[in-house]
């Protein structure tokens, strides 16, 4: 919460309402191509990099995924621009 002065007040945590948060799971660190969005996709390798990396599988291979970057279509040679989303 920020007052007026664009200062952030501080808010004590309620400790009788705290939870912690669940396990991070081998699953949770799957890409799932075809149902998660480019943005989610380079968020989840983002967090995961600490704890091994995001995996998928391509043609038949366990594959670990380190580092993603968007895609800017300005970049890349129209020759080069083709397939579908979530394609390699």
């Amino acid at each position: 919460m920020c007052n007026d002065g664009g200062e952030i007040n501080r808010v004590p945590q309620d400790e009788s309402r705290a939870t912690l948060a669940p396990l991070v799971g081998l699953n949770d660190l799957r890409i799932r191509w075809l149902s998660m969005s480019r943005e989610k996709i380079v968020n989840l390798v983002r967090a995961s990099n600490p704890l091994g990396g995001a995996w998928t599988f391509f043609r038949g291979f366990y594959l670990k995924v380190w580092h993603v970057a968007p895609y800017d279509s300005a970049c890349v040679p129209e020759a080069m621009q083709h397939g579908d989303p979530g394609t390699f």
